[in-house]
């Protein structure tokens, strides 16, 4: 029931904000926690369209990498995320959750991008 009070609500923000890039990514975000792939992929390209130069997006293309278990992607992204967010914690703690809310994936990476992290 909340994860589709989630949706929707984010939904509106979307339609509300058509060019914020951020709202992409909840969106996306909540979609996959919900296990809706497609969806959030779906969201999170759209927000990279919106704006290339926001790594939140990109963080959820790795999430999406990781439950494909596409290594290869994963780092591409990581690098992406890295480059665009530098030394801020914020997307690179968004990146640890991602590695936390995929089951089975690796957490000594999810640690080691934090440790990279900015202490504020």
């Amino acid at each position: 029931e909340r994860y589709s009070d989630a949706i929707e609500f984010f939904q509106n923000v979307q339609e509300q904000n058509p060019t914020d890039s951020d709202v992409c990514y909840f969106l996306g975000k909540v979609y996959l926690i919900g296990k809706n792939v497609s969806s959030a992929e779906q969201s999170f390209a759209e927000g990279i369209s919106r704006d290339k130069d926001n790594p939140l997006n990109y963080v959820g293309m790795a999430g999406i990498s990781l439950l494909k278990k596409d290594s290869l992607a994963v780092e591409k992204y990581i690098e992406i995320i890295l480059d665009l967010a530098g030394k801020k914690a914020y997307p690179i703690l968004e990146l640890s959750e991602i590695y936390v809310i995929v089951k089975g994936t690796n957490f000594i990476r999810a640690i080691e991008l934090l440790n990279n992290c900015e202490i504020i």
